[in-house]
């Protein structure tokens, strides 16, 4: 949520047909991601939440395809799809499991069948259980248009026949266009042409451009008329410094004195031919109303042609004020039908309210967790409490941690893949403070570790909120864009696998990510301390699976220290001078002599445990027990309850006993075990309210400690969820060690209430749980 809110008003002469979601709120009850926030008023199941695919008993397949990049023109005379054949527990048609040859089908291949609008194209063999293969296709028999084509394939295991489709674009070059945009559907970069020249690809990084700050008399005022007025109007200089300090795209919000209109677009113009003459781009905010469509078509319609045009900003959290659920697939689709050559963007600043519906109007998605000095369980605006069913801190659903904004981004993607559109993520930092339910602005450390944890975790794009913002975060902000919008980084960030599945050794709150480019045999390496502390002991992160790196190259960001080593990298090395990792993130470029990049997040597969998996569970469970516990606890005691619980034997009984349901996270590629969790039925604590009938018990989610960081754990909590709602009950719950404080921050999250306490005997020590519970 944002401090400004900004009535549009339009003259009504062209409507479109609008699904008023039958909101939960009673009538004359003010609501923001569907939750009541004043003190008035009482809680309520606000609805709206995203909708789980029920999980199968059998594998299915979930056969994909797409085109390789969002539009191609007449200019390129080959093309490529990508095709997936995951095996999932969720999503695709069944799968007989005696047509596979091993547990994780990479001995399977799918002889797949292509054709473009009934045209037969070629042929491909696809791996069983891969993801992104690619396909060449020629198109030469193919001419340019402005309607879609249609790509289908079949494909065919034993006697059984799979089917999948997607639009295919391929566009005349459009006349007097100045630049034409496009997705990269393989790693979500955005590709930008002027005039026909060679295609660019950008890491956009920039602010809004608005201030809802100005001084008067000597005291700080909110003012929500000053975005253009206040900053951007006064000179066409303003871009220049703009320019200056690194950044490549403006975003200028359009709301203001300005009334109904857009911009004064005598005054606007001259600034969008000096931002072409910067090198600078445009993404363009759209004023319009959800209810006529006649503003956005004349701004549309007037920015297209223009060479700054990168893309369009149709919708400021449209779910936070709960507008019809389909007013931004309106917006989008009007938007694409007028300039279908520039990609669509909007912000969703709800963590689950109609995501689907809402995020259908674009192909960019933005997310804005703002979780820097809130209190995210209590509004001190509203002075009401803030929970998943009511109250607004400024970030919702949050903990108020830094974990905040990477499970966000982490969820939607999940989410994403479920749904399987190729959505892009970006990201829009906190840049402010000192107003409603933030205290300060951001220190420069927080603005640095906020951006790169968005940027280790998927974002393709930095939009912050807002500028002019302090000397302190203009300052690092240029500094950082003089890194990630360079030709150098975005080539790792734009064109080559994320691998976030890299062990991390020596300190807790550490996030890293790895780029491999097999090209330049390179790897990008970004880490990111999410503690408050410098971490002064070795930190040690290693390498993606088959990567082992020879040298460093070159520090893009940050000041450890970092040697080399044959499991991956020292940071900080142990010098005579002891070393720090700071609040900053490191970013570093390393020279690998091998690689064999690891299985990206989208391969990870949820789904019922096998007797065959006893082993893998029984080596998870020891050895994440042991890690976690074991300084707490007398030797004998451990191994005694190591060999009772996770030995082979007791992992067995488990998954044959017809009360306990276990479910684990599969490498998609391999098939190899990353996690599992349990639901148990029949149990129950007096501490949750309701029925012991209706309780079930989720028990035991261990995660692999190389696995962390991938959002395994949520997705495993989610399939216990589903599967528990789907039996009809209507209490979960589980026991947490009170210093457990990671996993208790990510229960919070989901909607888990401490509703207890108990005592956990090990042997001769005891140890506090605490009882968690949530309402099904």
């Amino acid at each position: 949520m944002r401090s400004f809110r900004v009535a549009v008003s339009l003259a009504l002469s062209l409507w479109v047909t609008l699904l008023n979601a039958q909101f939960n709120n009673p009538d004359g009850v003010d609501i923001w991601c569907g939750k009541a926030y004043r003190e008035t008023n009482f809680s309520f199941n606000p609805g709206g939440g995203f909708e789980e695919p029920p999980t199968s008993s059998v594998p299915l397949l979930n056969l994909r395809v797409r085109p390789r990049i969002s539009i191609y023109l007449d200019t390129d005379q080959t093309a490529s799809l990508l095709i997936d054949s995951e095996i999932s527990y969720q999503v695709g048609q069944p799968l007989a499991t005696a047509l596979i040859s091993s547990r994780s089908g990479e001995n399977d291949v799918l002889e797949v069948q292509i054709s473009l609008d009934g045209t037969f194209v070629g042929t491909a063999s696809v791996k069983l259980n891969s993801t992104n293969v690619e396909i060449p296709l020629n198109l030469e028999n193919f001419p340019a248009t402005l309607s879609p084509y249609t790509i289908n394939i079949l494909a065919k295991l034993g006697n059984n026949t799979y089917t999948s489709s997607a639009e295919f674009l391929r566009l005349p070059s459009p006349e007097g266009y100045g630049s034409v945009a496009r997705i990269d559907n393989l790693y979500g970069g955005l590709w930008v042409q002027r005039d026909q020249e060679k295609w660019k690809h950008i890491f956009p990084y920039t602010y809004y451009g608005y201030s809802p700050l100005i001084k008067f008399g000597g005291a700080l005022l909110i003012q929500s008329i000053v975005q253009w007025t206040l900053y951007w109007d006064s000179n066409v200089t303003t871009l220049d410094e703009f320019a200056s300090m690194g950044y490549n795209v403006i975003h200028i919000v359009p709301t203001g004195t300005l009334g109904d209109q857009p911009f004064p677009w005598d005054q606007f113009e001259p600034y969008l031919d000096r931002a072409d003459e910067l090198g600078l781009y445009l993404q363009y905010n759209v004023i319009w109303d959800w209810q006529n469509l006649t503003g956005m078509i004349s701004q549309v319609e007037r920015l297209r042609s223009h060479r700054s045009m990168l893309l369009w900003y149709q919708s400021d959290e449209p779910d936070g004020k709960s507008n019809p659920i389909n007013s931004t697939g309106i917006a989008y689709q009007k938007i694409r039908s007028l300039d279908p050559y520039h990609p669509v963007s909007l912000a969703l600043n709800c963590y689950d309210f109609y995501y689907a519906d809402y995020a259908a109007g674009a192909d960019i998605i933005l997310t804005d967790t703002y979780p820097i000095a809130i209190n995210a369980t209590f509004s001190t605006v509203y002075d009401t409490v803030c929970n998943a069913t009511y109250g607004c801190c400024g970030c919702d659903d949050c903990v108020g941690t830094f974990e905040d904004i990477s499970d966000r981004i982490d969820e939607f993607h999940r989410r994403d893949e479920l749904i399987g559109w190729p959505k892009v993520q970006w990201y829009a930092p906190q840049a402010f403070g000192n107003e409603t339910f933030w205290s300060r602005y951001p220190t420069a450390d927080e603005e640095a570790v906020v951006t790169m944890l968005a940027v280790n975790h998927g974002a393709k794009g930095i939009v912050m909120w807002d500028y002019p913002t302090t000397a302190e975060l203009a300052n690092l902000t240029s500094h950082l864009a003089a890194v990630l919008t360079t030709d150098a980084i975005a080539a790792f960030l734009l064109e080559a696998p994320l691998t976030q599945t890299l062990d991390i050794q020596g300190a807790d709150r550490i996030d890293a990510a790895a780029w491999f480019d097999a090209g330049s045999k390179q790897l990008l390496l970004s880490v990111v301390n999410l503690n408050y502390e410098d971490v002064s002991q070795a930190v040690i992160v290693s390498s993606p699976a088959g990567v082992r790196i020879s040298g460093v190259a070159e520090t893009f960001w940050g000041n450890a220290a970092l040697v080399t080593h044959d499991i991956g990298v020292f940071l900080p090395d142990d010098l005579s001078e002891p070393q720090v990792l700071s609040g900053h993130a490191v970013t570093t470029k390393f020279a690998p002599t091998t690689a064999t990049p690891q299985t990206p997040i989208s391969a990870i597969k949820i789904g019922p445990a096998f007797l065959s998996d006893a082993e893998a569970i029984a080596a998870i469970g020891a050895d994440t027990f042991a890690q976690t516990f074991g300084f707490a606890v007398p030797p004998h005691d451990l191994a005694a309850h190591l060999a009772a619980t996770y030995a082979p034997a007791p992992v067995r009984a488990d998954l044959a006993d017809a009360r306990t349901a276990t479910f684990v996270a599969r490498d998609g590629e391999r098939g190899r075990v990353l996690g599992f969790v349990q639901l148990v039925r029949g149990e129950s604590d007096d501490s949750v309210p309701g029925e012991p009938a209706a309780q079930a018990e989720l028990r035991r989610l261990y995660v692999d400690m190389r696995a962390h960081g991938r959002g395994i754990g949520s997705a495993l909590i989610k399939a216990v969820e589903v599967r528990a709602r789907t039996e009809g009950f209507k209490q979960l719950w589980l026991t947490v060690w009170e210093e457990s404080k990671g996993a208790q921050r990510l229960y919070l999250r989901l909607g888990f209430g401490k509703v207890g306490e108990y005592d956990f005997a090990m042997g001769e020590c005891v140890h506090h749980d605490i009882v968690l519970a949530k309402a099904l």
